[in-house]
């Protein structure tokens, strides 16, 4: 399956080829189908809290205060090899 199909892009019409007076129906269905979704996710990806640099700021302030913030670091990056490949199972 396509992904943009997947993703409710746009519906994918596998048909005989039958003439341009039923082509465009559905590439007008498929035209608003996307222009509506792609909105949709414009929308999503535009609604942040803060922007972008404010973001990065924010984060390098924190580890600079907390000193690298081993809080948020995952517990795989100090596992010895063998564990994290599950060889000791």
């Amino acid at each position: 399956m396509d992904p943009l199909d997947r993703a409710n892009f746009w519906i994918q019409h596998i048909h005989k080829f039958k003439g341009a007076k039923h082509l465009q129906p559905k590439a007008s269905r498929n035209l608003n189908l996307y222009k509506t979704n792609a909105k949709y996710r414009a929308s999503l990806f535009r609604e942040q809290e803060m922007d972008p640099l404010d973001r990065a700021n924010f984060w390098i302030q924190h580890i600079h205060k907390f000193k690298g913030a081993k809080h948020l670091q995952p517990k795989a990056a100090t596992m010895p090899l063998y564990q994290y490949f599950l060889l000791d199972v």
